[in-house]
C-alpha cells in the first residue's frame, strides 16, 4: 500500500510539477516584459542566496540539539 502512495508522489513530482512550472514560465514571459521577469528572477535569487548564507553562518539555536555519538 505504501508503494502505491510513493508512486503517486513520484508522478506528482516528476510529471505534473515540471509541466506546470514550464507553463507558468511561458505565461510569465509572454504576459510580462522580459526586463520585469529578469528583475524579479534576480531579486528572488538574491533573497534565496542571502537567506542560505545567513542560515549557514548563524549561531542561533532552534532548541533542537543533535548529539553525536562518541
Amino acid at each position: 500500500m505504501l508503494s502505491a502512495c510513493v508512486s503517486g508522489y513520484e508522478f506528482l513530482y516528476k510529471q505534473w510539477l515540471p509541466c506546470v512550472h514550464d507553463w507558468l514560465a511561458v505565461y510569465m514571459y509572454s504576459y510580462y516584459q522580459t526586463e520585469s521577469v529578469l528583475i524579479a528572477l534576480g531579486i528572488t535569487a538574491a533573497v534565496c542566496i542571502s537567506i542560505s548564507l545567513f542560515a549557514i553562518q548563524t549561531k542561533v539555536s532552534t532548541g533542537v540539539s543533535i548529539q553525536t555519538p562518541g
